[in-house]
């Protein structure tokens, strides 16, 4: 083919392909769709709501005496399933979906924290994101198999655990084993709320935390006066390698963005490997 045949080929190519282009980029530059309102992605049985009622809270009344601070907790929606299988179905709603998880714990007998449901008279609790749920059957008492075969949230997993527990490793987890410690942890208060997870260790259990912005002076201070140990700069602001009051072992390091610790852990290798993993999950400041 000649030079000019080729320089034809080459433009035909080239207009054939501008189409496909374009698209690519508008894909690409477009935002994501914006959610569906939650009676349009909340179904039972495949069904969608017949009514949605929603009552704005009052902030006075939603401070816990745990956490020294308002837990957000905004709306209550209502929501009601008609048929031959009718539900009703109550959500309350929380600012951070880790204080919806926070009041699900605190509400659990010890023989229900390793399990999504919480059993009260006829009605079924459960966490989903944000929410705090409570179903009920006006004709009967819900089993758990039928209730998630039965209600779902469109496009989204029924129990949906917080994002910021995404930031801890998976290996060695404790199944069920995230809680969240609004102001008071290790006998002091913090700022902002801590998130824990319990991890297996040489035969025992570990618990590794994390916490937004402290006073970097201010810990520095308590950790000399209160444990027995060493402060060390390293890739973090500093780092403690010592013992608790308990004479456990305590691993913690003051990151830009926050902090992250391990306690209890008898393995020291076990120890690094898991504040290793967190030191190099990005942890955001957290807005309580």
């Amino acid at each position: 083919m000649s030079g000019t045949g080729n320089l034809k080929a080459g433009i035909s190519r080239s207009v054939r392909l501008r189409p496909l282009l374009v698209v690519l980029i508008f894909a690409a530059c477009r935002p994501d769709p914006e959610p569906l309102p939650l009676p349009q992605r909340l179904l039972w049985s495949g069904n969608i709501p017949v009514f949605h009622g929603v009552e704005a809270l009052r902030e006075s009344s939603l401070s816990t005496p745990d956490s020294g601070k308002d837990t957000g907790t905004v709306f209550l929606h209502r929501f009601r399933f008609s048929g031959d299988d009718s539900m009703t179905l109550t959500l309350q709603e929380y600012r951070r979906d880790y204080w919806a998880l926070h009041a699900f714990r605190k509400r659990a007998h010890f023989s229900e924290i390793g399990s999504e449901f919480q059993r009260e008279g006829t009605s079924l609790i459960f966490q989903h994101g944000p929410f705090l749920g409570r179903a009920q059957s006006p004709n009967r008492t819900l089993s758990f198999v039928e209730f998630k075969q039965r209600l779902a949230f469109s496009g989204e997993d029924l129990f949906r655990k917080p994002y910021v527990f995404d930031t801890f490793p998976w290996a060695g987890r404790i199944p069920h084993s995230e809680s969240v410690i609004p102001r008071y942890f290790l006998g002091k208060s913090w700022n902002g709320p801590v998130f824990c997870v319990r991890y297996a260790c040489g035969g025992d259990t570990a618990l590794a935390f994390r916490a937004g912005l402290q006073s970097q002076l201010e810990l520095a201070k308590w950790i000399r006066i209160t444990w027995q140990g060493k402060i060390d700069s390293t890739d973090a602001v500093f780092a403690f390698r010592g013992l608790d009051e308990f004479k456990n072992p305590l691993w913690i390091s003051v990151l830009s963005a926050g902090l992250a610790g391990i306690s209890g852990c008898p393995d020291s290798r076990l120890s690094f490997a898991y504040l290793e993993k967190m030191k190099k999950t990005a942890f955001f400041p957290v807005n309580p």
